[in-house]
């Protein structure tokens, strides 16, 4: 009997999903930390904020254009939650407690733009921020972004 070995998709999901993980982890340990934390080397590394990201006025949700995930087929994701529209699901995790969407690199820009402009009108709050990845929460979810040349991922955990 062979072992059977995911393929390269299943395992750029499941790196994705695993980075997401990550920084979740880290974003709530971090806000329970009051000592500093060690230098982070990356150039593009996330700047953690003690208070919200200063984000534009909110505005009605249907106006930011796009689609709700529920209208993608996802049951468990937050009500209203809005992506835009025509956007590649190469993988998709859809479980009571956490939604996962997973979108090729070339689309990733896209989706942090779409994401950065419209969190604060679906209700989340933008906590952390860098070039390709963002941390959001709102009250019962906590949410992350991030991209490569690759894939892009976007993971919604219900608290």
């Amino acid at each position: 009997m062979q072992a059977s070995h995911p393929s390269g998709s299943a395992r750029w999901c499941a790196l994705i999903v695993g980075c997401l993980g990550s920084a979740l982890v880290l974003s709530a340990c971090s806000a329970g930390s009051g000592g500093s934390s060690a230098p982070v080397s990356s150039s593009r590394a996330v700047s953690a904020a003690a208070s919200p990201i200063s984000q534009a006025p909110s505005v009605d949700p249907s106006s930011l254009g796009g689609v709700t995930l529920a209208s993608l087929g996802f049951v468990n994701g937050p009500q209203g939650f809005r992506v835009p529209d025509g956007l590649e699901q190469r993988q998709r995790v859809d479980q009571t407690n956490v939604v996962t969407l997973v979108v090729p690199g070339s689309q990733g820009q896209q989706l942090y733009d779409y994401l950065r402009n419209a969190l604060s009108s679906l209700g989340f709050t933008l906590t952390a921020a860098s070039g390709d990845s963002l941390i959001f929460d709102a009250p019962g979810w906590e949410g992350a972004f991030t991209m490569d040349d690759q894939l892009a991922g976007l993971t919604l955990r219900h608290l």
